[in-house]
């Protein structure tokens, strides 16, 4: 008696694993931007700024400038996010237009098939 081995369980691809819709990707993105965008601001401009600040005298100089940087790294944040989730989707088009393609074929061979045994 021969015993077949069980197969380990393919792991999904990363960008198989975030295939949902685009709304909600996009809704996600948002919210995790406002998020990064309010904590960056907080953290860098308002209490590092605030104690840069009060320590070397200025008024409003460090907040102005830390203010900037977060802008920067909260939008550049974002336009990461965004590219990937494009080219997560765009992964996934290609993948069901091949499962499409194979679909079909399979479907036209077996049409042959059955003309075959009809004759």
């Amino acid at each position: 008696m021969s015993r077949k081995k069980k197969e380990p369980a393919k792991s999904p691809e990363p960008s198989e694993q975030h295939h949902s819709s685009p709304v909600y990707t996009y809704l996600r993105i948002a919210s995790t931007f406002g998020i990064t965008l309010a904590m960056n601001i907080y953290l860098l401009s308002h209490l590092l700024g605030g104690w840069l600040d009060g320590r070397f005298g200025t008024n409003v100089l460090f907040r102005l400038i830390l203010l900037f940087v977060a802008l920067i790294s909260a939008f550049m944040y974002l336009w990461k996010r965004v590219i990937v989730s494009e080219r997560i989707e765009k992964e996934q088009r290609e993948a069901d237009a091949k499962a499409d393609a194979e679909k079909k074929s399979l479907e036209e061979r077996m049409e042959e098939l059955r003309r075959d045994l009809d004759r």
